[in-house]
This record gives structure tokens, C-alpha cells and sequence, in this order.
């Protein structure tokens, strides 16, 4: 399979224009919703902008990524976190590993999203969140 991933450059999931338009806080908030968490898995988690978002909110923050340099830009954003290089469809974890799962705007880059579903479900024991759409760039 070809495998689809982010091409960008990894800064540009920092941008002040682009975390404004994520509604990071939001979003956080939202998955957290009635839920009590300790820990959470960002899979496919680029800059590690939610996994660090997560983190202020008292998670501990584990983060695989297909990209090594997305790991290295989210080591700065989360020193001494657990980064793994590691693919969505097949996470370097055991079962109910974790509280909550979360891939925000990776499913869509995945080979297999339905394997990356059950992966997802597999590793984390309360809820396994995702957030996709679409972001518009005006030219």
C-alpha cells in the first residue's frame, strides 16, 4: 500500500493561523467531556501541538508518529515524553494501554482507517476520540 502522510513543512502545524483555527481548548475539553482520564495516546500526533494540550491538563502523553522529524519538533513542545516512531494502523502498544486515544487529523493520512479504528479501540480502555475536517487556505 502507499502509504499517505503529511508533506508539508512540520512548522506549519504550529502556526499561530492554524492552532486559532483547531480550537485547541475546545477540542480538549470536548474529549475529556464525562470522562476520567490519567493518560492519553496522541496517534499520529505531527508537532505534538494536543498531546501537549492534553498534558497541561494533567494527562501524561504518550505520542507515536510515522515521521521522526515530527517527533523530534514534538520533543521540544514535550520533553521527556514517550515518543515512538510508530504507525496508526499498528500501535507499539498492548491492550487497554491507555485511558483515551486520540488522533486529531491523521486518520485521513492513514493506508487502512478502519484498521487504525480498531488499533485505537485495542490500545485504550475508556475512549478512543477522533477529529478530522477540512481546513480551507485562502490563495
Amino acid at each position: 500500500m502507499r502509504e499517505k502522510r503529511f508533506d508539508g513543512k512540520p512548522e506549519e502545524l504550529r502556526s499561530p493561523e492554524r492552532i486559532a483555527v483547531l480550537e485547541v481548548k475546545t477540542v480538549i475539553d470536548l474529549v475529556l467531556q464525562d470522562v476520567q482520564a490519567d493518560s492519553v495516546l496522541d496517534a499520529g500526533t505531527g508537532s505534538g501541538l494536543f498531546a501537549e494540550a492534553f498534558h497541561k491538563q494533567g494527562l501524561e502523553a504518550v505520542c507515536v508518529d510515522v515521521s521522526q522529524d515530527m517527533l523530534d519538533l514534538a520533543r521540544q513542545y514535550l520533553p521527556g515524553a514517550d515518543l515512538r516512531l510508530g504507525k496508526a494502523e499498528a500501535l507499539p502498544f498492548p491492550d487497554r494501554y491507555c485511558d483515551l486515544v486520540f488522533l486529531g487529523h491523521v486518520l485521513h493520512e492513514t493506508d487502512v482507517p478502519l484498521q487504525a479504528l480498531k488499533e485505537a479501540r485495542r490500545v485504550g480502555r475508556k475512549r478512543t476520540a477522533v477529529l478530522e475536517g477540512v481546513m480551507m487556505k485562502a490563495i
